[in-house]
């Protein structure tokens, strides 16, 4: 089953979340195990190249916008691959 805008997600490989390492934000990291909600689903720029092996990513058109706690409690924003989603 795919996930749908208000689903509670994880992910199965850590990525870096929007803005990470970016006007003075740290290295901001969405890990396996941390819950995030999908706040909207969005279409890709590009599409990954055929032959990719990478796990987070897919060849889907769309992709996950989910909102998550960091360990400070601050709500991030993360873009995720359906293929790296795990629904809660």
């Amino acid at each position: 089953m795919k996930p749908q805008i208000g689903d509670k997600v994880t992910c199965k490989h850590e990525l870096p979340a929007y803005y990470s390492n970016y006007g003075g934000n740290g290295h901001l990291i969405f890990k396996p195990g941390m819950i995030g909600t999908v706040a909207a689903i969005a279409p890709k720029v590009c599409l990954v190249k055929k032959g990719n092996v990478n796990p987070r990513w897919d060849r889907v058109a769309d992709f996950l916008v989910v909102d998550y706690q960091d360990e400070i409690g601050v709500t991030r924003r993360v873009g995720l691959d359906y293929c790296n989603a795990k629904i809660i």
